[in-house]
């Protein structure tokens, strides 16, 4: 289970989240209020991991078509 992003910010706590806070538009639209309202940071990184070539490299990953993973580093 996550760390919720909301009251982090109302302690005054600049946020930087990889993976979505949220997954409605009208949740975000309250916590980038919250920020604005404590005078924070709020960043969303999305991983963009619904991407057809992202998602085709996990499945030859899963599958073994690579053999042994040890790290990965990916370029746009």
């Amino acid at each position: 289970m996550g760390v919720s992003v909301e009251p982090l910010l109302d302690a005054g706590v600049h946020v930087m989240a990889e993976k979505p806070a949220c997954a409605h538009p009208d949740r975000f639209e309250r916590l980038a209020q919250a920020a604005e309202r404590r005078g924070v940071h709020l960043m969303m990184a999305f991983a963009q991991r619904r991407e057809p070539v992202k998602i085709d490299a996990r499945r030859i990953i899963a599958g073994g078509g690579i053999g042994s993973l040890y790290a990965v580093q990916a370029s746009p």
